[in-house]
C-alpha cells in the first residue's frame, strides 16, 4: 500500500499537471482570439504615432515622424509641433528604444507593431498570475482571475494595439509582482526590482504614475515595520539613472525639448474637481461614454454596454471576499488605488487607459467567482452563470469586431481609391496610418489644417473620422479661419470619391 505522503505527492503532481494543461488551453484560446483581432483591426493614428519614431531610429538614427506637418497638428489647432520631424522627446522615449530592437529583427508593418504588443500582453498575464498566486496561495484562484483578464475585450484590444499602454501596464503590474515575489527573502532586492520596472514604465508612458501609488501601498501594507530610510535612496536610484539619461539627451536640444514639453502638458491641462464630481465624470466619460461612442449604434451598441457592469461587480464581489478572507484586502486596495489615482491623474478620462483599471476589476471578479465556486449549492451555480455570461459577452464583442474586418474592408478600400486617384509623385494628405500604404518618407503629409499654413495642395485628401473628422469639428467650434479654409477646400476644390464608416476620400477636381 502506498504511504499517505506518497499519495499526497501524487495528488500534487496531478494538480500541477492539470494546472499546466488549463493554463495552456487558456493561453491558446487567448492567442487565437488576439491574432484574429490583430489581422482584422483597422490601423489607427495612435498606433503609428507611437511606432514611427522607432522606425525612424533604425532608418535615420533619430526619433522623428517625417510625414507629420508641424503646423498641422491637432493639439491644439494653430500650434507648431517643433522638431517633430526629427527629434520627438515625449511621451514614450523608452518605448521607442525598446520597440526599435523588435522592428530591427521582425521588420516594420502593422502586424509586427501589434505582435510586439501581444508579447507584452502575454507577459502581463504572467505577472497577473504571480500577483494573484502570491496573495491567494491557490492556483485555481489565480487562474480564475487571469481568465477574466485574458478574455476581457478591453484587455484583448490593448494587447493587440500599437499604443504603448499595454507595455506600460505590463511593467506596472510586474513591479508589484516583483516586490511580492522577492520581499520574503530580502526586502532591498524587492524594492530595487520593483522600482526599476516602475521607472522603465514611467519612461514608456507618464500614466505609470498610477503604479507608483500601488507599489508604495504594497510596500507599506506588507512590510511597513521592515522599512528603513536607506530604502528610499535605493528606490530612487533607477529613476535617477533612467531619467538622468533622458534629460541628458534632451539637454543637447533644449529649445526643442522645452517647446515639446510645454505643448504636451498644456494640451493635457484640465480642471480638477471634487471627489464626487470626479468619480461621476470618470464613470460617465471613461467607461460609459467610451462604450457608447465607439462607432456603433442600435443593438450592437447596447450589447457592448453589458460587459461594463461586470467591472463594478468585480469590485463589490472583491470587497465581499476581502471581508471574509483578509489576505485579499491588499488586492482590493490595489484596485481601488489604481482606479482613483487614474481618475485624478487623467482629467480627460480617456478610454485608452482602461487597460490600467479594468484588469484589476477582472482579477477581483475572478477571485469572487472562485470564492462562490468553492461553496456548494446556489453560490456555485451563480458563479458558473456569471462566468459564462462574462466570457460570452466579452468574447462575443471581440468576435463581432473581428467579423467586421475593417482592415481589409474600410481601410483597404480607402487605400485602393486613394491610389486610383493619385500618381507616384502626387502629394497625398491624410492621417498617419496611411503611411503603411504610401510610405513614411515619400509623398504623404499628415496635415489636419490641409495646407492652410504651408500653402501645399494635395492631389488626394484622406479624412479619417476619428482624427481629421474630430479636428474639423473643433475648427467649427473654436477656429473659424481654419473651418472656412477646410470647408471651401473640400466643397469647392475637391470632390468626394469614397465614403465609408472610417474614411472619406477627396480628389482634386
Amino acid at each position: 500500500m502506498p504511504s499517505s505522503s506518497h499519495e499526497s505527492e501524487l495528488r500534487q503532481i496531478a494538480n500541477r499537471s492539470s494546472l499546466f494543461r488549463s493554463a495552456a488551453v487558456l493561453l491558446g484560446f487567448f492567442l487565437a482570439l488576439a491574432i484574429a483581432f490583430i489581422w482584422t483591426k483597422a490601423p489607427s493614428y495612435d498606433e503609428l504615432y507611437y511606432s514611427v519614431p522607432a522606425l525612424d531610429l533604425i532608418t535615420r538614427g533619430s526619433f522623428g515622424i517625417p510625414v507629420l506637418e508641424p503646423t498641422g497638428s491637432a493639439m491644439p489647432a494653430g500650434s507648431v509641433f517643433t522638431g517633430v520631424n526629427h527629434h520627438l522627446y515625449l511621451p514614450s522615449l523608452f518605448h521607442w528604444l525598446l520597440s526599435s530592437v523588435w522592428y530591427k529583427i521582425a521588420g516594420f508593418s502593422i502586424l509586427t507593431i501589434r505582435f510586439y504588443s501581444l508579447l507584452w500582453g502575454v507577459l502581463f498575464l504572467g505577472a497577473c498570475y504571480a500577483v494573484l498566486y502570491k496573495i491567494s496561495s491557490r492556483p485555481f484562484v489565480a487562474l480564475s482571475g487571469v481568465t477574466c483578464v485574458a478574455f476581457s475585450h478591453i484587455f484583448v484590444n490593448a494587447a493587440t494595439d500599437g499604443r504603448p499602454d499595454i507595455v506600460c501596464a505590463t511593467l506596472g503590474i510586474s513591479s508589484i509582482a516583483a516586490y511580492l515575489l522577492l520581499r520574503e527573502d530580502r526586502i532591498l532586492p524587492a524594492i530595487l526590482a520593483s522600482h526599476t520596472l516602475l521607472a522603465v514604465a514611467a519612461a514608456v508612458h507618464p500614466v505609470a504614475l498610477v503604479y507608483l501609488v500601488a507599489v508604495l501601498l504594497t510596500t507599506a501594507y506588507c512590510d511597513f515595520k521592515r522599512l528603513r530610510v536607506v530604502y528610499i535612496f535605493a528606490a530612487a536610484v533607477p529613476y535617477l539613472v533612467i531619467f538622468g539619461a533622458w534629460f541628458a539627451l534632451m539637454w543637447m536640444d533644449q529649445d526643442t525639448a522645452r517647446t515639446q514639453f510645454k505643448l504636451f502638458f498644456t494640451n493635457r491641462a484640465g480642471t480638477w474637481t471634487g471627489l464626487p464630481t470626479l468619480l461621476w465624470n470618470e464613470w460617465a466619460q471613461r467607461y460609459w461614454g467610451s462604450y457608447q461612442t465607439s462607432g456603433d449604434s442600435g443593438a450592437s451598441a447596447r450589447f457592448k454596454l453589458f460587459p461594463l457592469f461586470f467591472y463594478p461587480l468585480g469590485l463589490l464581489g472583491g470587497a465581499v471576499v476581502a471581508r471574509n478572507q483578509p489576505q485579499y484586502r491588499l488586492l482590493l486596495w490595489l484596485a481601488l488605488s489604481i482606479c482613483l489615482t487614474l481618475a485624478r491623474l487623467d482629467v480627460f478620462h480617456l478610454p485608452f487607459y482602461l487597460i490600467h483599471t479594468v484588469p484589476w476589476c477582472c482579477m477581483l471578479l475572478g477571485v469572487w467567482l472562485a470564492w462562490l465556486w468553492d461553496k456548494s449549492g446556489p453560490p456555485r451555480r451563480i458563479s458558473a452563470v456569471l462566468a459564462i455570461l462574462f466570457l460570452a459577452l466579452n468574447v462575443g464583442w471581440t468576435a463581432y469586431a473581428i467579423r467586421r474586418d475593417p482592415r481589409s474592408r474600410e481601410f483597404a478600400d480607402a487605400v485602393r481609391v486613394a491610389r486610383e486617384h493619385s500618381g507616384p509623385a502626387d502629394l497625398v494628405m491624410g492621417p498617419l496610418e496611411m503611411g503603411l500604404a504610401f510610405g513614411f518618407y515619400n509623398n504623404l503629409i499628415d496635415d489636419c489644417a490641409l495646407g492652410y499654413f504651408t500653402g501645399k495642395k494635395a492631389r488626394v485628401i484622406i479624412v479619417d473620422e476619428r482624427g481629421y473628422g474630430q479636428a474639423f469639428n473643433n475648427y467649427a467650434l473654436r477656429t473659424p479661419y481654419l473651418n472656412k479654409h477646410v470647408t471651401h477646400l473640400l466643397n469647392d476644390e475637391y470632390g468626394l470619391v469614397l465614403q465609408n464608416r472610417l474614411y472619406r476620400i477627396y480628389a482634386r477636381k
